[in-house]
């Protein structure tokens, strides 16, 4: 009750049931979902009210959380100057987001994607503000702002170590507070790992471990563990000081549901099935609800509902329904005196017979 986001979760298992709940007054009453991968959540007989938005699977996104403290928020006339508290990977024109600054001017200081300056240190960070606050900032965090804002507060890492094997070279990464649910074969999406240095002559490679790659192994034993699979020798992993292991999302991903290019599905459609395919250059109408495959180049449209009347009394109690016509009023005595009390009733539409009201259908 009361909750601005989610009130439900349970993703992240197999065969999970999410029934009998009550859920008040909250923006996503949930099962929301957006971290761990899911193999089935059946959600069912539950009550919501004053909900936005019911059961949510973030499709299009990658996992986030929330942002990291900074260890200091300070500036230089309207130049900021951010200290983290671990080394934070981020480069000079990048983005960031800056929130929770307080203190003397602290608005000043927050912000959605903020062009980062200048990076002086692997743990420092600038970049420009509206005006000169009068102090530093109290209380600020700081979190990933890419691509254009889809991808953002991603999970921090621990480490990357690379490894080499008989295909090739693996990074092996461990993240410090996330027991991170991955299974062999689920996609995560890695940035701002390498040197801290971007520019740096000596490891022009150490940006191999950032991309969107697909799981290879997870770590019996190690919940915070996973590997996958390297395009090369990126040259340095986090047993250099100079290192950044960077962060790490997971890509939403489902099961057995192929939707393929220049497919449109408008608003609240549900496509569903164990082996779904809506072909290529197809369209689904809003609110459909759809578990069969749709070949390619096809339009899948809601048939316009056919209206039936049927009597609630018992058969016997039923009467021809009667329509009350509907006289006009004048807007005042005058008007009446004018029409000499005789106004046309406007000629009603036919009603339903009782007979087509007792029939079932």
């Amino acid at each position: 009750m009361n909750l601005g986001h989610s009130a439900l979760s349970a993703d992240g298992g197999r065969g999970t049931v999410v029934e009998g709940n009550r859920i008040y007054h909250c923006q996503t009453g949930g099962p929301y979902h957006d971290t761990y991968s899911t193999r089935g959540l059946t959600v069912r007989n539950n009550y919501y009210h004053d909900v936005n938005t019911g059961p949510f699977q973030l499709l299009n996104g990658v996992s986030r959380t929330d942002p990291y403290a900074l260890a200091s928020l300070d500036h230089v006339g309207n130049t900021a100057i951010a200290t983290t508290e671990s080394p934070h990977g981020l480069g000079k024109d990048e983005r960031v987001i800056i929130s929770g600054a307080g203190g003397a001017d602290g608005s000043l200081y927050n912000g959605i994607g903020r062009i980062i300056t200048a990076v002086p240190a692997r743990d420092k960070f600038e970049y420009t503000m509206a005006g000169a606050p009068s102090g530093a900032a109290v209380g600020a965090a700081f979190g990933t702002y890419d691509f254009n804002g889809l991808v953002t507060n991603q999970h921090r890492l621990a480490s990357l170590t690379r490894i080499q094997g008989d295909s090739g070279y693996f990074a092996q990464a461990t993240s410090p507070d996330l027991k991170h649910g991955l299974a062999v074969g689920d996609w995560v999406l890695i940035s701002h790992a390498g040197h801290w240095d971007k520019n740096h002559p000596d490891y022009p490679e150490s940006s191999l471990y950032n991309g969107a790659f697909q799981v290879t192994a997870v770590i019996p034993g190690s919940p915070e563990k996973f590997e996958y699979k390297l395009p090369d020798d990126p040259g340095m992993d986090s047993s250099d000081a100079n290192f950044v292991a960077g962060y790490f999302g997971r890509i939403w991903q489902t099961r057995h549901l192929t939707i393929e290019n220049n497919v449109i599905i408008y608003a609240h459609a549900i496509v569903l099935g164990g082996e779904t395919v809506v072909g290529a250059n197809s369209e689904v109408g809003g609110c459909i609800f759809l578990t069969k495959s749709v070949p390619s180049d096809s339009v899948v449209k809601m048939k316009s509902p056919e209206l039936r009347f049927r009597s609630k009394l018992p058969p016997g109690e039923q009467t021809e329904a009667r329509v009350m016509e509907t006289v006009a009023q004048p807007a005042d005595e005058t008007a009446l005196a004018e029409t000499n009390g005789a106004v046309a009733a406007e000629e009603p539409s036919p009603a339903p017979s009782a007979a087509e009201l007792a029939s079932p259908e």
